[in-house]
């Protein structure tokens, strides 16, 4: 039914640093073709760093410019999932995902939930996206959210029938968020009968921890991978026996057609 390898590489970029982070994803990369996979998952920004401020506007990639990166040139057996900040033809920002394969950029996703809140402040700087989109990679469904998107029920909705749920976060230390995302996976990945990938970055920056943990979660809801707070690379098999078994024990996708008839009420909420 198919199998495919992942590799999460949970990296510590350098803010502002392309030069470094881009040798930082390479010396990665080499790691999950020695090891025979077939996708690489990098973190949000992890091209650029997170606490840019007025550096956004200095680091900031076209999407045209991303094939001058060597990356390209290690994408013909391996999906290279990368997080970065992209640059609009009409000089907009926005924090982007881009999965390159086979040296095209399969798909991109711009993060549509900005926070602005606690320690964040993506607004100011940043405009959100405005869709959630699915992708096909070998033989599975791939859906991709950026940290906050996570939170959304909405983000959830647009990625019905996928096989794969993959969150590229940055997400500083606060007490409890650790527990939360964990809590985020096992419901998803239970409700929506698929894998639930969450890679987070590690290190500092302006004295904000980030915490690394990153994890998979099952079809069936059951947590198979979880790293530590340091910087590394580890892997797992993505099977499409488990979400067969998981839709079959638990069939709540034969309700899912409902959705779109019953989300034209939701003007009605509140």
């Amino acid at each position: 039914m198919g199998c495919i390898k992942i590799a999460l590489a949970q990296i510590n970029p350098k803010l502002g640093n392309l030069k470094y982070n881009l040798k930082l994803h390479i010396d990665y990369i080499k790691k999950a073709q020695e090891n025979e996979c077939d996708l690489i998952i990098f973190p949000e920004n992890s091209l650029t760093g997170y606490y840019l401020k007025d550096l956004t506007y200095e680091v900031a990639i076209k999407e045209n410019d991303l094939s001058l990166f060597e990356i390209y040139n290690y994408s013909n057996s391996l999906g290279i999932l990368i997080g970065f900040i992209e640059e609009s033809e009409h000089f907009e920002y926005f924090s982007s995902s881009a999965l390159i394969f086979k040296k095209k950029l399969l798909f991109k996703h711009r993060k549509v939930f900005l926070p602005s809140y606690s320690l964040f402040d993506e607004k100011r700087f940043l405009k959100e996206g405005n869709s959630f989109k699915k992708t096909n990679f070998l033989s599975f469904k791939l859906g991709n959210l950026i940290c906050e998107d996570a939170w959304h029920l909405i983000s959830y909705l647009n990625l019905l029938y996928s096989d794969i749920i993959i969150v590229q976060a940055n997400s500083p230390y606060q007490e409890g968020i650790e527990e939360f995302y964990l809590s985020l996976g096992k419901t998803i990945s239970t409700l929506l009968g698929c894998y639930f990938i969450f890679v987070n970055r590690v290190g500092y920056e302006d004295g904000i921890s980030f915490w690394g943990n990153s994890f998979v979660y099952s079809p069936l809801g059951k947590l198979i991978l979880r790293l530590s707070d340091k910087e590394e690379i580890a892997y797992f098999f993505a099977d499409k026996r488990e979400i067969r078994q998981a839709r079959v024990k638990l069939p709540l996708i034969k309700e899912w057609d409902k959705y779109k008839y019953l989300l034209k009420d939701i003007s009605n909420i509140g």
